[in-house]
């Protein structure tokens, strides 16, 4: 696994709430993990919106600083140029949607450590920028262009909100996974949100699978929805 891990995609294709289970599940495994809001495009759904319960869970939230928003210049705050030369840290980036949102990661591309990183385009096929290969392959290199930094690896996590089926798991997988043979990029991860995680263990599908399985809570929600879990985390 790399230190670093940028997460990006379209909008409406899932990669903040992907970058926030992504996060904790470093953190349970007892990494010290920052998470890099770094959406400086989209005004909802955002890491910066849930940061206080994050932290609760062992997070490092780096939010970006007042007035840099739709902003072109370096905003690397000092905790992230921190972060990024700490062998010890985990750095996961949540990046805005398409291009316009990565192109102040290009400052990045001159920054990041000799050893590495991962980026994970984030596809949900049901978004009509990312409905099929062509326009997947679009979005991959318009975010490259201006981000100037590779993407490593895909990540399928077609889904419909809380009307999701394995139905619309398994068409976009299968859509991410001939792109990933397209493109010569590896398939990262499947996502499926956490309440079909019982029917995907009971069907016969997830054998067919040729990548991991991330299981997705909600952590990011509408105003009018109810706390997300009988515990009271959020």
């Amino acid at each position: 696994m790399k230190r670093i891990v940028i997460f990006w995609g379209a909008y409406g294709s899932g990669k903040t709430e992907i970058a926030i289970n992504y996060a904790l599940e470093g953190a349970k495994k007892g990494r010290r993990v920052a998470l890099v809001d770094f959406d400086l495009v989209t005004p909802y759904f955002r890491v910066r919106d849930v940061y206080r319960f994050l932290e609760t869970k062992g997070l490092q939230v780096i939010k970006p600083s007042n007035g840099v928003c739709n902003s072109d210049l370096p905003v690397f705050s000092p905790e992230v140029l921190e972060a990024l030369y700490n062998p010890y840290h985990q750095l996961i980036f949540d990046v805005g949607g398409d291009a316009i949102g990565a192109r102040p990661l290009g400052y990045l591309s001159k920054l990041l450590p000799s050893q590495g990183y991962e980026a994970f385009l984030v596809i949900n096929i049901n978004r009509p920028q990312t409905r099929d290969i062509p326009s997947i392959k679009a979005v991959l290199q318009n975010i490259e262009r201006v981000s100037r930094i590779k993407t490593t690896g895909l990540v399928s996590n077609t889904h419909l909100g809380n009307r999701t089926t394995l139905a619309d798991i398994k068409r976009g997988y299968e859509t991410v996974l001939q792109a990933s043979r397209e493109l010569g990029i590896k398939l990262a991860f499947v996502c499926i949100p956490e309440f079909l995680r019982e029917e995907l263990q009971r069907s016969s599908w997830q054998k067919d699978f040729q990548a991991p399985v991330l299981v997705l809570r909600r952590y990011l929600l509408l105003p009018w929805e109810e706390d997300i879990n009988a515990e009271g985390d959020i």
